[in-house]
C-alpha cells in the first residue's frame, strides 16, 4: 500500500510539472470569461451569472473535480446597439486527486465598440483581466521523509494577467459570426510548490464560432477552439443544432443538441455530447466526454461529466426586452 502511494505521488507530481496546463471546461461557451476576458459581457442581457461542475476520470484515485463561477454586468448600452463598458468576477477551483488544488480569482473590465452603423453589425472588444492563483498540496498523504523534501511549500500565490480581443459580425436575417483569442499568464513568476524553479507557462486561446440560421426554427453553431500552453495542445471542434420553441420570443425558450470532437497532443482524446436548455434566462447544461485515448482502458473509457447553470437577466430600466431577436451571443 505504501508503494503504492508512493507511485501515485510521484505520478501527480510529475505530470503537474511536466504539463503546467490550466483546466479548460468542455462547455467552454458557459464560462466565456475564463476563456477570454475580452468576451465578458457578451451576452444579451443586463448582467449573467454561471455555475460550473466537472468531474472526471473518478476511477483513478478520486479523480479530479473542477468548480467554477462567475458574474458579469454591463455598463452603458444593454441592446447591443452601442458601445459598452463590461465589468466581472470569477472564481474557479481544481481538485486533483485529493492531493492538489488549485484556485483562481479573476477580476474582467472590458470595452466593446461598435464599427460602423448599417444593417451588417460589426462590434471589435479588447478586454483584460487580473487575479490571483493558488497552488496548495495536501501534505496530509506525504508519508516520507522524501516526499517532505520534495515539496518546497504547501502554497504558493502567483498573479495573473490576461489580455484578449473578440470581433463580432451580425449580419441580421441570417448569420451571426464571432472569433477572437486571449492570453493569459502574461505575468511569469515561479508557480511550483516542489522544490524546482518552473514558470507557468503562457495560456494561448483561439476559437471561432457562428450561429447559422437553417430554418424558421432552427439554427447551426459551429466551434472550433484551440488551446495551447506550454507542450500542451488541445483542438475542440463540432457543432449543435438549436430548436427554438413555441414561446421563445416571449421566454427564448430554446433546446440545444451538440456532438463535438477534442483532440490533445497524441491525438483523439474524447467525444463529448452535450444538451443544453434555455428558459426565461435560467440556462441548464450538461455534457459528457467519452475517453479516446490511452487513459480509456483505465477509465472504462468514461471522461468526464460536466453540469453548468447560469442567469441572464434584465435590468427593465436600461434594458425594455431581449425579445425582439435571438439570442445571438452564444457558441
Amino acid at each position: 500500500m505504501k508503494k503504492y502511494s508512493i507511485s501515485i505521488f510521484i505520478i501527480i507530481l510529475s505530470s503537474l510539472k511536466m504539463n503546467a496546463q490550466d483546466f479548460v471546461f468542455s462547455q467552454y461557451f458557459a464560462s466565456q470569461p475564463y476563456l477570454n476576458p475580452a468576451m465578458t459581457g457578451f451576452y444579451d442581457g443586463s448582467y449573467r451569472i454561471n455555475a460550473q461542475y466537472r468531474t472526471q476520470w473518478n476511477t483513478i484515485n478520486s479523480g479530479i473535480s473542477t468548480y467554477g463561477v462567475n458574474g458579469e454586468f454591463k455598463l452603458g448600452d444593454h441592446e447591443g446597439e452601442k458601445d459598452y463598458v463590461g465589468l466581472g468576477v470569477g472564481l474557479y477551483r481544481d481538485d486533483i486527486y485529493g492531493r492538489i488544488s488549485y484556485n483562481s480569482g479573476r477580476i474582467n473590465a472590458s470595452y466593446t465598440k461598435r464599427l460602423g452603423y448599417g444593417e451588417t453589425k460589426h462590434f471589435l472588444s479588447l478586454r483584460t483581466n487580473f487575479g490571483m492563483d493558488m497552488k496548495q498540496v495536501n501534505t496530509n498523504f506525504v508519508t516520507s521523509q522524501n516526499q517532505q523534501e520534495y515539496i518546497q511549500k504547501s502554497s504558493i500565490f502567483v498573479p495573473n494577467l490576461g489580455l484578449g480581443l473578440n470581433y463580432q459580425i451580425i449580419f441580421p436575417s441570417f448569420a451571426n459570426v464571432f472569433f477572437g483569442g486571449a492570453v493569459d499568464h502574461l505575468v511569469t513568476d515561479k508557480a511550483s510548490v516542489f522544490n524546482q524553479d518552473i514558470q507557468n507557462p503562457k495560456r494561448i486561446t483561439v476559437y471561432t464560432s457562428a450561429r447559422l440560421k437553417a430554418g424558421e426554427q432552427i439554427f447551426l453553431l459551429p466551434t472550433f477552439l484551440t488551446v495551447m500552453q506550454g507542450t500542451h495542445r488541445q483542438i475542440n471542434y463540432g457543432v449543435s443544432a438549436q430548436l427554438l420553441m413555441r414561446e421563445y420570443y416571449n421566454y427564448k425558450t430554446n433546446l440545444q443538441l451538440g456532438i463535438y470532437t477534442r483532440m490533445g497532443n497524441e491525438g483523439f482524446d474524447a467525444i463529448i455530447g452535450m444538451v443544453r436548455y434555455e428558459n426565461r434566462g435560467v440556462q441548464l447544461g450538461l455534457s459528457y466526454d467519452h475517453n479516446l485515448n490511452e487513459l480509456s482502458s483505465a477509465t472504462n473509457g468514461f471522461g468526464a461529466i460536466e453540469m453548468s447553470l447560469g442567469y441572464i437577466g434584465i435590468i427593465e430600466k436600461v434594458m425594455k426586452s431581449r425579445s425582439e431577436c435571438p439570442n445571438l451571443k452564444n457558441f
